[in-house]
């Protein structure tokens, strides 16, 4: 009976739980790899600092930037955007002297800056250029803003070197220009960059092409908050503008 009682109290090993082979598991790769893990974690945290600092220096940088260009604009008679209004106004304090001095003190200014801060300032020189007629300039800092901008920045560059080519006869350039832009940009870019390309052929006067823009437009945006602008200039034969017909004249005028 002895025997029997004491085979009765023999226990078969527990296989481990998941858990607990989870924890083991865990623990023997930290033990085996801290190193590996402690280095990793220090990268991350410095790469976290080192993004930081960025940011700071960028946003120093754009506010150094923006405070030179106002320091230039002080000295006019007034903020850039305003200053074509003064001209076609005569002021006399808007002169071409001053408006060519000031394009290139922002062109140094944009120089000496970078990023998007740096295009910017170079799109406001390039229209202190266009108001003082020195076309080369404008040019030169337009396709410096071109190669450097992105998004918007980017866009407002290239359609204004497009823009400068139609003013100097370049068409097939400033044609180039607007179809690169439509086709390569999404949503409102692309919408706008279609409208400035059917406008500048209709200033070529190839007028077959610009209607088969604003057709093109008006079937990929047929709900576009401007497809009433691009009907309105589509030709009278078009589907979006038929011409408006005299009413029926009366029975008794008619005899």
């Amino acid at each position: 009976m002895a025997e029997e009682n004491e085979e009765d109290l023999e226990l078969e090993l527990a296989e481990a739980g998941f858990a607990f082979k989870a924890e083991m598991w865990a623990t023997n790769f930290f033990m085996g790899y801290w190193k590996h893990v402690l280095a990793s974690l220090i990268v991350l945290l410095l790469s976290v600092l080192f993004y930081g600092q960025y940011q700071t220096y960028v946003q120093r940088v754009q506010r150094a930037t923006a405070a030179k260009i106002a320091n230039v604009e002080r000295e006019l008679p007034g903020p850039v955007i305003s200053l074509s209004s003064l001209k076609s106004q005569g002021n006399p304090d808007v002169t071409d002297e001053k408006l060519c001095k000031a394009g290139d003190d922002i062109t140094t200014i944009a120089k000496e800056s970078s990023g998007a801060s740096s295009v910017e300032a170079y799109l406001k020189a390039s229209e202190l250029f266009r108001l003082c007629g020195d076309a080369a300039k404008r040019r030169a800092v337009l396709e410096t803003a071109a190669g450097a901008g992105r998004g918007v920045l980017n866009h407002a560059a290239v359609a204004a070197l497009a823009n400068l080519d139609l003013e100097e006869d370049r068409g097939d350039e400033a044609v180039n220009g607007f179809t690169a832009l439509r086709d390569g940009s999404t949503g409102f870019l692309a919408e706008q960059a279609a409208i400035d390309l059917g406008l500048a052929l209709e200033h070529l006067g190839r007028d077959n092409d610009a209607q088969a823009v604003y057709a093109d437009f008006l079937a990929k945006w047929p709900d576009s908050p401007r497809a009433d602008q691009v009907r309105g200039r589509q030709g009278p034969t078009t589907a979006g503008n038929q011409p408006i017909e005299d009413p029926p004249a009366d029975e008794g005028e008619a005899g």
